[in-house]
Order: structure tokens, then sequence, then C-alpha cells
């Protein structure tokens, strides 16, 4: 699933990434490892989380230590995240994996994105899917999508 994510949200070595549903970590290491293990080199992460806290992620802690030095994080709709794209440039990727309706989240999180940047969305339903498609067609972004098994 997450190689689809990746490959769907063209993330590369030097992206800059906007995550949200962190799914434990997996997510999160599976786009810092796609980034590349360079400290200096460009490309780093923001993972969106709709509290206040940094959520939990217990799996990140299992990839290479290089992983966390290119992680940020910010609420949604925060100041720290548009800091972030004031920082670091515009991201150039959204990726989302969560069980919250895909809705709440891509949507306030497409200002952080550069124009035309592709996003992938995973949701275990079709039907959040099909509101969010509707959503979006409203906004004039109709680029034809598509569902994996």
């Amino acid at each position: 699933m997450f190689a689809h994510l990746l490959t769907a949200a063209n993330v590369h070595a030097g992206s800059n990434v906007v995550v949200a549903g962190a799914c434990g970590g997996m997510l999160c290491g599976a786009v810092l490892e796609r980034l590349g293990d360079s400290d200096t080199g460009p490309g780093r992460a923001l993972l969106l989380h709709a509290t206040r806290t940094r959520p939990a992620l217990p799996v990140l802690k299992h990839f290479g230590a290089h992983v966390k030095r290119k992680l940020d994080s910010a609420a949604l709709g925060s100041d720290a995240a548009r800091a972030w794209v004031r920082q670091h440039g515009p991201g150039h990727a959204l990726l989302f994996a969560a069980r919250l309706d895909p809705r709440d989240v891509l949507l306030p999180a497409l200002s952080l994105l550069a124009p035309a940047a592709p996003f992938a969305v995973f949701c275990h339903f079709a039907e959040p899917l099909g509101e969010l498609q509707q959503e979006l067609s409203l906004i004039h972004i109709s680029e034809p999508t598509r569902r994996t098994p």
C-alpha cells in the first residue's frame, strides 16, 4: 500500500512531503526512507496532526537514525505548518492514510502544496473517497483518480 502511495504522489529524494495520517509511523518512515539518508541534503517531511500534541510514532524507532532528523510536525492549520512552508518551500506532494475522513484533512492541507503538486489518499472505504472527489471537483481539481484493491 505505501509503495503505491509513494509512487502516486511522486515522492523522491529531495522532495518536501506533507504527510497526514501517521499509521503508527509506518507512512512517515516510508516517506523518509524514500527521501534519502543525506542529513544536509534537501528534502523534508511535515507530519500534520489534528491535535496540539505530536502523535506517537512507535514504528519510526525501527528506521535509521537519519529519518528522524528530516521529520517536522505541526498541527493542521497552525502557524507552525505555514512557517514550515516559508522555511522549506511548498510541499511537492501530500500523502494521506488514516481512518479519519480525508476531507477534514486534505482540503485544508492543499494550501501547503505547490501548484499542481500530486497527492495520494488511502481510505478503507469508498464512500469518503467519492465525497472527497466531489468536493475536489467543486474547486476545479478533477484529475482522474483510480482505486486499487
